[in-house]
């Protein structure tokens, strides 16, 4: 099984091979926050709300056949830990 970070790094290598349109669709970040692990529990939430619609959107599509020709698998991960300084 890939790792996500395999997955990434296999992005990294081949993204120059994809049509130019979708070269620059992916998209990354990384922030810092100082949170108590009430805050993550609520960020981790957030998060998930945010995702849901999309979830729900690609399980319908799967489900019904019926996805528009343009869409692709897309792959997303976010990690959140204690970190110390």
């Amino acid at each position: 099984m890939i790792d996500q970070f395999e997955r990434l790094r296999d992005f990294e290598r081949t993204h120059m091979t994809l049509p130019e349109d979708r070269r620059g669709a992916a998209f990354g970040s990384s922030r810092h926050l100082r949170l108590t692990k009430d805050e993550l529990a609520q960020l981790d939430d957030q998060l998930n709300a945010v995702l849901q619609p999309w979830r729900e959107l690609t399980k319908s599509r799967v489900e019904s056949n019926e996805a528009p020709p343009d869409t692709r698998p897309i792959f997303i991960f976010h990690h959140t830990f204690p970190e110390e300084p």
